[in-house]
């Protein structure tokens, strides 16, 4: 119910004929890449649409660069960018948070404001999509309940402080 890496980050293995037990991949890898992983082991074509990619490359070389991003979403326009060293959140607000996952792995020091990841922050939001779908049902976007509860603190000028 987040995008922060304790919420998003779960252990995935893939086991094949071929694997020799134990190798270890530390790479930001999607769940969505599940699929294309195993139509490219059955050696059957890949599929255009799909937004996953497949992981045959790292299970053939665990060490080497993988420079794809993980785009993680959670309600509507509200996003996360995970890459190898790095997770940046954009929120539907425009809020951003980036956290540096070599110094701050538990992602207590939102960086995404520090000059120092500006080149950071700019390659993690050039990976957020542009257009977007609106939820299932919907015709246009008027809010969901947690757009009603920040006005609802406002309205009765009791929003908490660490919101402010």
């Amino acid at each position: 119910m987040s995008l922060w890496e304790e919420s998003t980050r779960v252990p995935l293995y893939i086991v094949t004929p071929e694997s020799k037990g134990g190798t270890n991949c530390k790479q930001a890898v999607s769940l969505l890449d599940i699929y294309p992983t195993l139509l490219d082991l059955c050696q059957l074509p890949l599929a255009e649409h799909l937004d996953g990619r497949s992981l045959k490359p790292l299970l053939d070389n665990p060490s080497q660069e993988w420079d794809y991003p993980t785009l993680i979403s959670w309600r509507y326009q509200n996003y996360a960018v995970r890459s190898n060293n790095f997770r940046y959140i954009q929120y539907r607000d425009g809020s951003e948070e980036l956290y540096d996952h070599t110094k701050d792995p538990d992602e207590f020091n939102n960086v995404a404001h520090d000059a120092a990841y500006s080149t950071q922050v700019e390659w993690h939001r050039q990976h957020i999509p542009q257009a977007t779908a609106l939820p299932v049902g919907v015709s246009e976007w008027n809010g969901d309940e947690i757009d009603a509860r920040i006005e609802e603190w406002k309205t009765q000028n009791n929003m908490p402080e660490w919101l402010k």
